[in-house]
Order: C-alpha cells, then sequence, then structure tokens
C-alpha cells in the first residue's frame, strides 16, 4: 500500500513566496512513491502518514493541532520560505523513511 500524504496550505499573507510552486515541484519528485492528497480544514488527513504544511512565512498561521497528538510526532513536516530546497525534500524523506518505503 502506497503511503499518504495530505498537503496543506497557510493563509497566503506572503505573497513572496509561491507555495504552490513548492507543491508542484514536491508532486513531480514523489508522485508513484506516495498518494498526495489535499488536507481541508477540518483535520482530514489524521489517519495519513504525514503532513506536508507549506507556509509562506515563519508566523506559520494555520492551527495544526488536529494533525498533532500522540504517536504523532514526526508527522508533521513544515515547509515555509525560511527552510525550503534541500531541507525541506531531506525532511520528507526522512519521515518517508520513517513510516518504510510504502512498496
Amino acid at each position: 500500500m502506497k503511503r499518504r500524504c495530505y498537503v496543506k496550505f497557510c493563509g497566503g499573507c506572503n505573497p513572496n513566496y509561491d507555495r504552490g510552486a513548492f507543491c508542484a515541484v514536491f508532486r513531480e519528485l514523489y508522485q508513484g512513491k506516495m498518494e498526495i492528497l489535499a488536507a481541508d480544514t477540518d483535520g482530514q488527513g489524521r489517519d495519513c502518514d504525514f503532513l506536508l504544511y507549506i507556509a509562506g512565512c515563519a508566523r506559520r498561521c494555520t492551527d495544526l493541532g488536529a494533525w498533532r497528538g500522540p504517536g504523532r510526532d514526526g508527522r508533521v513536516i513544515t515547509v515555509w520560505d525560511g527552510a525550503a530546497g534541500e531541507e525541506a525534500f531531506a525532511a520528507i524523506d526522512a519521515a518517508l523513511g520513517a513510516v518504510g518505503d510504502g512498496g
């Protein structure tokens, strides 16, 4: 069974960081390695292997409480303009390794 990753965006107050472009690169790189789904605001995806939260600034204004809790440590990966690129993909790779390769 493929691993499941839910993607959640912040509110988008920073127009200088293209969250959609990062998501497009993420989808291209990880397509076939996992199922990539959109998370809604009601906590959908709490049963996912991990949540990729794409934020536009250090405020990270979205409440992610529904995705955190007992047994969920390390399952939320936050990407923002100060932690993009190789660091973000290394964190995603580490999360995939933590839950298995899904193959």
